[in-house]
């Protein structure tokens, strides 16, 4: 109930400020209808440098996150039996056309799953974090020219 009463509120007081800016009523201060709408202009600019900032912060710890990831994967690919039977299969060729399907499956058998998965992870969330930066500063180039005509 408390809810509804101030989302009527709220509706009523957008309804009253549209009232007051759109009449033609000689009491209102001249100017007013500039003045307000320069600042719900700066409103909206604080908030999407509000949200620019954050994204900024997220976008720096994920791909720091992201190289130490990477970092680590090679690391753990080049101390594991995976990167021993990579090589096997430049050194040896023609023992591994014979055996094909037993070095295949022993290569399937040693792939570091978790590591490449945990690499993986903070690369896409970097990578959409980068795409909502993108959009933001996209979205905050047209809000500025918008407040460079006033």
């Amino acid at each position: 109930m408390h809810l509804k009463h101030s989302q009527s509120r709220s509706t009523d007081m957008g309804n009253n400020l549209k009232d007051i800016l759109n009449s033609s009523n000689e009491n209102l201060p001249k100017g007013l209808r500039q003045v307000v709408f320069e600042r719900l202009e700066r409103e909206k600019l604080k908030k999407i440098a509000r949200k620019k900032f954050f994204l900024r912060m997220e976008v720096s710890f994920f791909g720091v996150l992201s190289v130490i990831a990477i970092v680590f994967l090679g690391k753990e690919i080049l101390l594991s039996d995976f990167f021993s039977f990579i090589l096997l299969g430049f050194s040896d060729m023609k023992t591994v056309m014979m055996l094909w399907q037993n070095y295949a499956l022993s290569l399937m058998e040693t792939i570091p799953v978790t590591s490449i998965v945990a690499t993986l992870l903070p690369i896409f969330i970097f990578m959409i974090l980068l795409r909502q930066y993108g959009k933001l500063e996209n979205s905050k180039i047209g809000v500025s020219c918008l407040s460079s005509r006033t």
